[in-house]
């Protein structure tokens, strides 16, 4: 029930984010879930981890014109979320929760 293009761009998050947390927070564990809000046509990404905090959607990228600086990730991320919802649970638990939909590919990087 999810057509072609976001289909990818929930994959290319969905790696991206697995990839990040695995080889940059240290964590010991980490799950995630996938559900759908059909009223806005928005799927629900939701990522768990015990690793270092860090949030995606307010870490700074570098300047226009000065390149990636290694967050080629993340600025593709931000260019396929619609949104990001992160918080700290205790001292021990990060939850991400990105939001994708139709919209998604409008929202400037």
């Amino acid at each position: 029930g999810v057509d072609e293009a976001l289909a990818w761009d929930l994959a290319a998050i969905m790696d991206e984010l697995a990839s990040n947390i695995m080889r940059h927070s240290e964590a010991t564990w980490m799950e995630w879930s996938l559900s759908r809000k059909a009223d806005e046509s928005l799927l629900i990404l939701r990522f768990h981890d015990n690793g270092a905090r860090f949030d995606p959607g307010s870490h700074p990228l570098p300047p226009a014109g000065h390149g990636f600086q290694g967050k080629m990730g993340l600025a593709m991320m931000r260019r396929l979320a619609r949104g990001f919802r992160y918080r700290r649970e205790g001292n021990h638990l990060n939850v991400l929760e990105v939001q994708l939909g139709p919209q998604a590919r409008l929202v400037a990087a």
